[in-house]
């Protein structure tokens, strides 16, 4: 390739596709030399380093859709891990009508970092409604 924005790249992308670094790349570099360039299996298997009867159940199981070449990333965002006493005692806090604010003081009150969000978030799973506004002499001192 004499295109000049490919010196630029920081790997040889022949020897990246040629020479597959992850297994499950090489598995799908097998495959594809197989099913569409049409190469003879034995070949093929020599040249990635896999017995003959390693090929054919890879191809099996490609086929029955056991092994998926292209795993789906879940782009949903993660939530933290929050051991179930916190969780309990965020529950408490929200029984005895502190708001979402309430609690993320009291947490912050014992070096405990939650955003608002996720406080917000586990108070609605547990069935909780919104608090309806109140004056500041109405809320929990």
């Amino acid at each position: 390739m004499n295109n000049c924005q490919n010196k630029t790249l920081p790997i040889d992308l022949f020897t990246y596709f040629d020479q597959p670094s992850s297994p499950r790349q090489r598995q799908y570099e097998a495959i594809r030399a197989i099913v569409v360039d049409h190469k003879p299996i034995t070949i093929v298997a020599k040249k990635y380093n896999y017995k003959l009867s390693t090929m054919y159940s890879l191809l099996r199981d490609v086929k029955s859709g056991k092994i998926n070449l292209f795993p789906v990333i879940s782009k949903k965002p993660r939530q933290k891990k929050i051991s179930p006493e916190l969780h309990q005692f965020i529950l408490e806090l929200r029984k005895k009508n502190n708001s979402i604010t309430d609690i993320q003081n009291s947490l912050l009150d014992k070096d405990i970092r939650l955003s608002e969000k996720t406080i917000e978030r586990l108070v609605k799973q547990a069935g909780f409604a919104r608090l309806k506004r109140r004056s500041k002499n109405e809320r929990p001192i």
